[in-house]
């Protein structure tokens, strides 16, 4: 068996039995310690572990005491504590008497893998790569990058998802700063021209980001 290694701690042999027999039904491997010092024996021996179930209180000492103690071992793995007092040190801490289901429910959250963050491909923007979480333009062929606002970077990824047609003024302004219709403001040109500064090679000749029927469109 290859599963994770829990050592359980608890001098109350029905429960650790108990417990034990719900980590083995999960295909986990479990050393089981009924005092401190059996523990710290198994922590030495039979280690490393990727988690341990810690009882509160056992016949010669309790967990808020061992696991700080532990901790400045240097063990880094997750620990919850099984009754007792909450310390700082244990990653969680479960009242007794408490649920398997519960516990169990806690220990494999601990044991879950973090979610990988998978940032989406850029969008091709002219010479371009439009990296649009991290609101940054990026030039491939020249190494040049270009910061953008948020709400440039909310214009370019309206104007992008048109493919090339033309959003409206009015739209623009409604999606990007919530402005009803017919409200006057140069916002829109103002955030316009800047962009065109940061992203044409000639801002009053733009190539990019084109002026067209009321509204504006990105070139394809």
């Amino acid at each position: 068996m290859t599963g994770p290694l829990i050592l359980l701690v608890d001098d109350d042999l029905p429960l650790r039995q108990s417990v034990a027999e719900q980590l083995l039904l999960r295909d986990m491997r479990v050393v089981e310690a009924g005092s401190a010092a059996e523990a710290t024996a198994a922590l030495t021996a039979q280690g490393p572990f990727t988690a341990i179930l810690l009882a509160g209180t056992l016949p010669d000492g309790d967990g808020a005491s061992l696991c700080p103690r532990w901790r400045g071992q240097g063990i880094t793995c997750p620990i919850i504590l099984l009754g007792g007092k909450t310390v700082a040190a244990a990653n969680d801490h479960i009242a007794k008497p408490f649920r398997l289901g519960a516990l169990l429910g806690r220990l494999e959250a601990l044991l879950r893998p973090p979610a990988e963050t998978t940032r989406p491909p850029p969008l091709p923007l002219g010479p371009y790569q439009f990296h649009v979480d991290e609101k940054l333009l990026v030039r491939p062929d020249e190494g040049h990058k270009v910061r953008l606002t948020d709400k440039e970077a909310a214009l370019l990824r309206l104007l992008h998802d048109a493919a090339g047609a033309v959003v409206a003024r009015e739209t623009l302004l409604e999606q990007v700063w919530g402005y009803r219709q017919g409200i006057s403001t140069h916002t829109l040109e103002t955030h316009i021209y800047r962009l065109r500064r940061k992203m044409e090679a000639d801002a009053a000749a733009p190539a990019l980001l084109l002026t067209e029927g009321g509204g504006y469109r990105l070139a394809p």
